[in-house]
């Protein structure tokens, strides 16, 4: 799974990490989720999914601290987003 996730390609660690995201969870799910798990929804900082998602992102580039970090942001934001782009596919109906 890790090296399928992975060949979804990126010039920057954070894309990858987008398109991984994406790949993986519908934004119906999405705003399911947070980082820590706080106001009733499920932390995702803990899952064997955000495990998954950043060895996969990581095979695309060295590992190196400052790449964790990264991808953790990369993913707050996509989770933080979901939201948002469900109400904007909804006014493009």
């Amino acid at each position: 799974m890790v090296l399928r996730l992975a060949a979804l390609g990126g010039s920057e660690i954070d894309g990858v990490t987008r398109r991984i995201m994406k790949y993986l969870m519908a934004n119906q799910l999405g705003i399911q989720f947070n980082w820590k798990g706080r106001y009733n929804k499920v932390g995702y900082e803990n899952t064997t999914t955000m495990n998954i998602v950043l060895e996969a992102a990581k095979l695309n580039f060295p590992a190196n601290e400052k790449n964790d970090m990264q991808v953790a942001w990369a993913i707050k934001e996509w989770l933080k987003h979901s939201a948002g782009r469900i109400n904007q596919a909804n006014k493009n109906k």
